[in-house]
């Protein structure tokens, strides 16, 4: 995400991650400014001070944590847009309603992608504005397809972006 929002030439670029290898690929390989190991209980406090106190634009909520929702409320500036771009399945989603609409707030679900999405995915990364090398962490056989499932899902072994190749 971090990687696109900097070729389009958005700034700052605020990342957070509970895991240090995915905020040092964000920062050194796709353009994040600033990163923020979670948890950490000042990081809307700190995202404001960054954004001359006025918060994010966007916000992408992209873990399964429902509990980023409210953060996301936190720190996303009047008339901002919050994204989930996460299934958001282990928990429901709660959150008030008054930071919404004081805030005049919109809140977008994503499946990820569409068709365009995905062909100006490859044309960004085909011209090098995107550095997937960043990401791309693990090339498994197909063979072992359960263990790229399970590296993905976990980031152990500095996982980030797991490919199962058919070679």
């Amino acid at each position: 995400m971090s990687g696109v929002c900097h070729a389009l030439g958005a700034e700052p670029i605020i990342v957070a991650d509970i895991r240090q290898h995915c905020l040092d690929a964000a920062r050194e390989r796709l353009g994040a400014t600033h990163d923020f190991l979670l948890p950490d209980e000042h990081l809307a406090d700190q995202v404001r001070e960054l954004t001359g106190g006025e918060g994010v634009d966007m916000t992408f909520i992209t873990a399964d944590d429902a509990s980023l929702v409210n953060l996301g409320l936190d720190m996303t500036k009047r008339r901002g847009r919050i994204v989930l771009v996460a299934l958001l399945t282990e928990a429901p989603l709660q959150f008030m309603a008054f930071p919404v609409i004081g805030k005049e707030l919109h809140i977008i679900g994503s499946s990820m992608s569409n068709n365009d999405d995905v062909r100006a995915a490859i044309e960004l990364a085909a011209s090098g504005r995107v550095d997937i090398e960043g990401i791309l962490t693990h090339t498994l056989p197909i063979e072992e397809a359960q263990q790229g499932m399970e590296l993905a899902h976990t980031k152990d072994d500095s996982a980030i972006k797991v490919v199962l190749s058919f070679d």
